[in-house]
């Protein structure tokens, strides 16, 4: 995927999990299911949400992180370089959490209290807020750039 394909996609899912946390917490009427499914396999949006926003995060931050070590040491060391990696690492936390709660959810374990869901949204909220806030912090710097070329 090119990267603006990527940012637009990290940016709808991370509103995503946002808008679920909204759902969950305020206690609007759900119009789906409490156990939807999708093909006849489960659905559950707390999981996978957030599990297709650290995979899509997960990935950019890959293909990013490649052509800063083709960059060299400069680049490595950069800001840049460093917040790939912290995000990348969140991306790899939440994706463990959203496939280990789905495997806990659908293997009919049984007989205990799932806390799964919030335990990948714990997860996933952190991940959409730094995700939308890289592209606020891109829009202000692209617009500065803007604004310092066009006076």
């Amino acid at each position: 995927m090119k990267g603006g394909v990527v940012r637009t996609v990290e940016t709808a899912l991370a509103v995503g999990v946002l808008l679920v946390v909204w759902v969950m917490s305020t206690g609007v009427p759900v119009e789906y299911p409490s156990w939807p499914e999708v093909a006849g396999f489960p659905a559950n949006p707390e999981l996978l949400v957030p599990g297709a926003l650290a995979i899509v995060v997960l990935v950019s931050a890959i293909r990013t992180s490649a052509s800063i070590v083709s960059g060299g040491i400069t680049a490595i060391k950069s800001v840049h370089a460093l917040w790939t990696a912290g995000i990348g690492l969140l991306a790899a936390v939440t994706l463990f959490l959203s496939v280990v709660s789905l495997h806990a959810l659908y293997a009919d374990i049984g007989g205990c209290v799932f806390f799964g869901g919030l335990l990948t949204l714990s997860a996933g909220i952190p991940l959409a807020l730094l995700v939308l806030g890289r592209r606020a912090f891109e829009a202000v710097t692209l617009y500065r750039q803007y604004d310092a070329v066009n006076g």
